[in-house]
């Protein structure tokens, strides 16, 4: 066992919970998804960060897989990147070799714990990459080169054909724990409708951990004032109606972002929302949208009820954060 690899399996679960504690997240935009292939060749990894969570002798072709991921990552960015494989992760980054072990063991390992712990089963067995870029510039630039999107108004994506996120670094943790959400939901969850997708991942753009890192617990950000004024004019939609919507993405989606996040922290702070994935999870072949689902752990027996109570809740939201304003 090399010294490295000895010094990961003993030290890394400390800086695991240390890390937990101070990890905190901000995300000012709207993430989004580009959807095209790209063919790429083979090559070598530079450096491995260890297996993560998986054992290589149980998982081998998934290190592999992972493997060969990295070796055309690292054509594709050029030598002045770095490019390192921690199964099922590939993380690349245009930073020292020191700062990206850095944020896979203090940021991503404590994140896809929290995440692990509280929603996700299945494990990933196929490969996840992590595009890190420090600067604004360095982001679009490579989000051009790589999927020939323009990232001018983002600061974060998942790919989901190529399970590839790419970030901007400079907008904080919280853009990183709404992708690796979306990543690993994939794997999780893959017929799960769009509107818990997002706002299970929008949940997680700014929040903490638990005292015991295995839950990232929301806060109130940035969506919320799009809510308020929907709220206060009239013009939120009903519950049932923002779940029951043939797409998502649609005229604004902006709110339809804040709506489910806000969902989602509602049932959070109600005690249920590890509860209602489960349930859904388990009930999505009769239940496609999670209506029933929502209404069963909510010991309701119409939407009505829990828009209302959701509606009374957010508006003491409202209040409580006003005053503290003040």
């Amino acid at each position: 066992m090399s010294t490295y690899r000895f010094l990961v399996l003993v030290i890394g679960p400390v800086v695991l919970i240390a890390g937990s504690y101070w990890v905190t997240f901000e995300f000012p935009h709207d993430a989004r998804e580009v959807m095209a292939a790209t063919a790429i060749d083979p090559a070598q990894p530079q450096f491995d960060l260890g297996q993560g969570d998986q054992s290589a002798a149980d998982h081998p072709a998934l290190v592999e897989d992972c493997n060969k991921a990295a070796a055309a990552l690292i054509l594709r960015l050029g030598e002045q990147y770095r490019v390192a494989v921690a199964s099922p992760f590939v993380i690349a980054g245009d930073m020292p070799e020191a700062d990206l072990r850095r944020h896979y063991e203090t940021t991503i390992t404590p994140i896809v714990h929290a995440l692990q712990s509280s929603y996700f089963e299945t494990s990933p067995n196929q490969p996840i990459t992590i595009v890190m870029l420090t600067t604004v510039r360095n982001y679009r630039r490579v989000a051009r080169e790589l999927d020939n999107y323009d990232a001018t108004h983002y600061h974060g994506y998942f790919r989901r054909d190529q399970r590839r996120i790419m970030l901007d670094l400079s907008s904080g943790n919280g853009t990183l724990a709404h992708e690796l959400t979306h990543a690993l939901f994939g794997f999780d969850f893959p017929t799960g409708p769009e509107w818990f997708d997002e706002g299970l991942a929008s949940l997680h753009e700014q929040g903490e951990f638990s005292e015991d890192g295995r839950q990232l617990l929301g806060h109130h950000n940035w969506r919320l004032n799009s809510l308020k004024q929907a709220l206060l004019s009239e013009q939120l939609k009903p519950i049932e109606e923002l779940i029951r919507a043939r797409t998502f993405r649609q005229e604004g989606e902006g709110l339809q972002y804040a709506h489910v996040r806000y969902l989602c922290l509602y049932l959070q702070r109600r005690g249920v929302l590890k509860e209602y994935y489960r349930q859904f999870r388990t009930a999505v072949g009769n239940d496609p949208n999670g209506q029933a689902t929502l209404q069963k752990v909510l010991g309701v027996e119409s939407m009505d009820e829990i828009d209302a109570d959701f509606r009374i809740w957010l508006r003491n939201e409202f209040h409580s954060i006003s005053r503290f304003a003040n």
